[in-house]
């Protein structure tokens, strides 16, 4: 099963043209739940990410928690699409395991740079 969240919390109503914020994180949290039981076998947050909305991933990537997150390229005929090396560069900002869609490529696996990083020890 896969919940497309297209915006921020914030923008959702505006966009959408509705008032369907409160609809769609009260699905989010069912499905996080019956995945969390296992009566979900498997649950995506897919955000159909445009140019120019990169700063919204974060905020959207913290509500959804620890299911599969896919960035997926949005295609509109008036705005180019955002290609798979800056999906890559947004991704790295989460430090998690994403995937990403994109025309070109399809569907890949995308380890952030900061979620390969090795964890140490600061030293004082």
């Amino acid at each position: 099963m896969a919940l497309v969240i297209k915006a921020r919390w914030a923008r959702y109503n505006n966009l959408l043209g509705g008032n369907y914020v409160r609809r769609v994180q009260r699905s989010l949290e069912l499905c996080k739940e019956a995945h969390a039981s296992g009566a979900l076998a498997e649950f995506q947050a897919v955000i159909t990410l445009f140019r120019g909305y990169d700063d919204e991933v974060p905020l959207i990537a913290e509500d959804v928690g620890n299911v599969d997150l896919v960035l997926q390229q949005g295609v509109t005929q008036s705005v180019p699409p955002l290609t798979e090396q800056e999906l890559k560069a947004i991704a790295d900002g989460l430090s998690r395991s994403v995937l990403i869609r994109t025309r070109e490529g399809g569907e890949i696996v995308y380890e952030s740079d900061r979620s390969r990083r090795i964890p140490r020890k600061r030293e004082r």
